[in-house]
């Protein structure tokens, strides 16, 4: 597949933080309640710490819209750009989730992330499925 495709895109974005090697590690200890079940591949790395980028950006985006910005013009501009962040960031965090989940085989789990990359599963009061299947809970 060729690189050119996703240029320009966020996906695009992806392909740089792999070849940078510019992964944001989550930094949380594993808690003794937690099972750790793996270690996140490049391509996950490089989707939480993308999602992650996004989030940040959207929150500065937010602050500057509220109190540095005064034309509503421009106010109207940021705002389409903070609505496409966050769902970039929202999409994939999706992503990533899904691709731990299917690797590893971790349908129906909860889990998290934890230092190193560390995937963990662990027990929940929610159902994991119940955001999707709210009669679940």
């Amino acid at each position: 597949m060729s690189k050119e495709l996703f240029d320009g895109t966020f996906l695009g974005e992806l392909s740089g933080v792999i070849e940078k090697n510019e992964f944001q590690d989550p930094g949380d200890e594993v808690k003794a309640e937690e099972k750790a079940e793996g270690e996140m591949n490049q391509l996950e790395k490089a989707v939480w710490t993308l999602a992650n980028k996004k989030d940040r950006l959207a929150g500065m985006m937010e602050l500057k819209i509220r109190f540095d910005t005064p034309a509503m013009t421009e106010k109207e501009i940021l705002l389409n750009e903070l609505i496409l962040l966050k769902h970039q960031a929202k999409i994939l965090r999706e992503l990533m989730w899904l691709l731990v989940k299917e690797r590893l085989n971790l349908s129906g789990k909860s889990i998290g992330i934890r230092g190193k990359f560390t995937i963990v599963s662990f027990e929940s009061e929610e159902h994991p499925l119940s955001r999707l299947f709210p009669f679940l809970t």
